[in-house]
């Protein structure tokens, strides 16, 4: 998580860019799951104090099956000794249009094989209940966290998974797409310190304690060419209020509207909060439930045609808290 390189990676990369649809690729859709589908199946872990275990499939793009007919010319030099000019392929590779998509396929087939269930509101979120053995399972891509709601349960799904795939387990919650997880009495903790230090890398001298800002507004202008800085910070702004960080999801949001003409003013506010973030570090989201209390709660707020005539919404949804 502190960015220290642990292995480098020797890939094959096909030059999908030069690919067609419709001859040799189709679809290339494939889902990723939420934060708050994430954060839903820590409340249930935490509330009955389930199993969980996060894993990482090793080479998910080369063992996923390719339906559509890809040829490619052999690699240069003497890795491969091949008769004729090209090979096709029976397998996805990294580089592929519909690589993901082919992965998505296929990891999906085994858990239905298994005995997993799609969520449809999360396709990347599924289920597993079997008399009163119950799963559940949160995966990006390649990386995932299974939760069940015993030992045994977990060791039967840990076995049938890695009969099919190449898995490599964690059975210690440590981390899961970049968020710190600690496992604090019943619950978890979750933070993103090492995205905050590389949101701070680039201009560490520029961010120093700053006062509040009441009353500030800020105008939008004409637009003019994108400012791709302002543009990188919000994104990874985003990605923190998204996962671990609400607290400064308005403050994102407001600032966003201005990513087409940013200017001095906009700098100085997203400063502001960037500023905030360093100061806040190492703050963190506690995900403790409490099966006492009601199972779920909601707030919400609106105004119509606020300032500069936009109107707004937030909410929050509350689980066992």
């Amino acid at each position: 998580m502190d960015g220290e390189v642990v292995w480098f990676k020797a890939r094959a990369v096909v030059q999908g860019h030069r690919q067609v649809k419709g001859i040799n690729f189709e679809e290339t859709f494939a889902p990723t799951p939420t934060f708050q589908s994430l954060r839903c199946l820590l409340e249930v872990a935490s509330a009955y104090q389930w199993e969980t275990a996060t894993f990482d499939v090793k080479t998910a793009y080369l063992i996923s099956p390719l339906e559509e007919e890809v040829f490619i010319r052999p690699l240069a030099g003497k890795i491969l000794r091949v008769a004729g000019n090209v090979l096709r392929l029976k397998k996805s590779m990294y580089g592929l249009k519909q690589a993901a998509q082919c992965w998505w396929n296929h990891l999906r087939a085994i858990l239905t094989t298994v005995g997993f269930q799609m969520n449809d509101g999360d396709q990347s979120t599924y289920f597993y209940k079997q008399g009163e053995d119950v799963a559940m399972l949160w995966v990006h891509v390649d990386d995932g966290i299974l939760m069940a709601s015993n030992q045994h349960l977990m060791m039967k799904l840990w076995e049938a998974l890695s009969t099919a795939v190449q898995l490599k387990w964690d059975l210690m919650l440590h981390s899961i797409v970049g968020i710190e997880v600690q496992q604090v009495g019943r619950g978890f903790q979750l933070s993103q310190r090492a995205l905050i230090a590389k949101l701070l890398a680039d201009h560490t001298n520029n961010f120093s304690p700053r006062q509040t800002l009441p009353n500030m507004v800020l105008k939008s202008e004409a637009a003019r060419s994108v400012d791709r800085g302002y543009l990188s910070k919000i994104g990874m702004i985003l990605y923190l209020a998204q996962a671990t960080r609400p607290d400064v999801t308005f403050a994102m949001n407001y600032l966003a509207r201005f990513s087409m003409a940013a200017n001095a003013h906009h700098w100085h506010a997203l400063k502001h909060l960037i500023s905030y973030l360093e100061n806040t570090i190492e703050e963190s989201l506690t995900i403790e439930a409490n099966i006492d209390k009601k199972i779920a709660k909601m707030y919400i707020d609106a105004n119509w045609g606020g300032e500069g005539s936009r109107s707004q919404q937030g909410y929050i949804c509350k689980v066992w808290i």
